[in-house]
C-alpha cells in the first residue's frame, strides 16, 4: 500500500468486502483539529467512488482519561478500519494517556486492513515528515501491523484534495478513477 486513496479504496473495492459500514475512530484534540480532520475525510470521500459512506466516530481524546470513556473508545477503535489521531497544537510531544490508549489499541487483536492516519499541526504548517510525534505514532502503527498515513505527506491524497475530482487519480496508483 502506497497511499491513503489506496489503502481506502482497497477498502471499498469490489475485490474485497467490508461486513457492514467501513468504520473510521477519529480521536481528535479539540474542535480545531476535529474540523480539519473531518474536512478533510469528507473532502476525500466526496471525490472518491464510494459505495457506502464511512461510519465516523469522534472522540476527544482528553476523555480518555475517564475510564468507561477510555474503555468505550478502546473498543470502537478495535472495530475500526481507520484510526484518525488529529492533533492541532504545537505541542512536541502527544500526551502519555493518548500514547498509551494508541499501543493498547494497536496491540489488541486487530483485523485485517487496520490504519492509523495522523494529522498534526493545521491545515497551512502540518507537521514535517521528521516529526518526533508523528514518528512515534508510525512506529506505534508499524510495531501492530496496521499501515500508517499522514495524508498531507502522501502525493495521490494531496492531489485529490487540490484537484476537486478523482479523474485525476492515476490508474497507475491502484485507486478507483471515475
Amino acid at each position: 500500500m502506497h497511499s491513503f486513496i489506496q489503502f481506502i479504496t482497497g477498502l471499498v473495492s469490489p475485490q474485497e468486502t467490508i461486513p457492514g459500514k467501513m468504520s473510521i475512530l477519529l480521536a481528535y484534540e479539540n474542535l480545531s483539529s476535529a474540523l480539519w480532520a473531518t474536512e478533510t475525510l469528507n473532502g476525500l470521500f466526496r471525490r472518491m467512488p464510494l459505495r457506502q459512506e464511512p461510519r465516523l466516530s469522534p472522540r476527544c481524546f482528553s476523555a480518555l482519561a475517564d475510564s468507561e470513556h477510555r474503555t468505550r473508545t478502546t473498543a470502537l477503535a478495535a472495530q475500526a478500519n481507520v484510526i484518525v489521531i488529529a492533533v492541532s497544537s504545537n505541542i512536541a510531544q502527544l500526551p502519555a494517556y493518548l500514547e498509551g490508549w494508541l499501543e493498547e489499541c494497536l496491540a489488541a487483536g486487530r483485523e485485517a486492513n487496520t490504519a492509523v492516519a495522523v494529522l498534526f499541526g493545521n491545515p497551512h504548517h502540518p507537521d514535517p515528515a521528521d516529526s518526533p510525534r508523528l514518528r512515534m505514532v508510525q512506529r506505534l502503527a508499524e510495531k501492530a501491523g496496521c499501515a500508517f498515513f499522514a495524508p498531507w505527506l502522501d502525493a495521490d491524497t494531496v492531489s485529490l484534495l487540490s484537484s476537486g475530482t478523482p479523474a485525476d487519480i492515476r490508474h497507475e496508483s491502484g485507486a478507483i478513477t471515475a
